[in-house]
């Protein structure tokens, strides 16, 4: 598997222009698959970040942010419109992601760390530079090893 720079910009513009998250999430599941059994030794949320983070590189629809803070919080990657385009790119984005190596990766670690993640994605949202703008979406992952085992659209609580 060879990352081009056209396959992650064409990754880069569904999620501008479709809120299409297919393309990207393939990346990200090519690229872990490349790693060994060796490189998962130590393997943690940050390296997973870097992976994500690599995917937008070379790109120049959205001003990526790593460990963006707003309210006190960090978020681990928030995604916004770089050139203000707000009549083309149909979203911003949050993410929150979460690690769980593969020999804790039971359904019930998996279900533990999604709703850490959804309720970690919902406070970001309330945030006062979130809670009234129309063009944030939250999303959270939770990977096990090199499998994307979940992915979900959060919802802010009202």
């Amino acid at each position: 598997m060879k990352l081009t720079t056209r396959e992650k910009r064409t990754a880069i513009a569904n999620i501008a222009f479709e809120n299409d998250f297919t393309k990207l999430n393939r990346l990200v599941s090519d690229i872990l698959e490349l790693h060994s059994n060796d490189d998962y030794r130590g393997f943690d949320e940050a390296r997973l970040k870097s992976v994500f983070l690599s995917c937008f590189s070379d790109q120049n629809m959205f001003l990526v942010k790593s460990e963006y803070t707003s309210g006190g919080r960090k978020i681990d990657i928030a995604l916004f419109d770089h050139y203000g385009r707000s009549d083309d790119i149909k979203y911003n984005y949050l993410i929150e992601l979460k690690y769980i190596k593969k020999a804790q990766a039971g359904s019930e670690a998996i279900e533990s760390a999604r709703i850490l993640a959804v309720r970690q994605m919902q406070e970001y949202l309330k945030l006062k530079e979130f809670k009234d703008n129309s063009k944030i979406k939250g999303l959270i992952y939770v990977v096990a090893k090199n499998e994307i085992v979940c992915f979900e659209d959060v919802m802010p609580l009202c």
